[in-house]
């Protein structure tokens, strides 16, 4: 629990201007790679490969927390 608090805590200090409420970087780079377009999808393909290469149980790991993280939000700020 105090991992994922200080990823949320290190991704809205890293990633301040694109970063959303209670997303990690896993969660970011996922957004990324399915919703834009350009430089945000170039970096998060090549950090995306890093990412889910340390969760290598789980399989497409960004994209998967990105649909977690998605949802959540959705429940938490109608």
């Amino acid at each position: 629990m105090i991992y994922v608090a200080f990823n949320m805590a290190v991704c809205s200090v890293v990633f301040a201007p694109w970063a959303q409420p209670r997303e990690t970087i896993s969660g970011l780079l996922g957004r990324w790679l399915e919703t834009e377009t350009g430089v945000k999808r170039i970096f998060a393909s090549m950090a995306g490969l890093v990412v889910d290469a340390i969760y290598f149980w789980e399989v497409d790991h960004c994209r998967g927390v990105f649909h977690v993280e998605r949802d959540a939000r959705k429940v938490l700020y109608p």
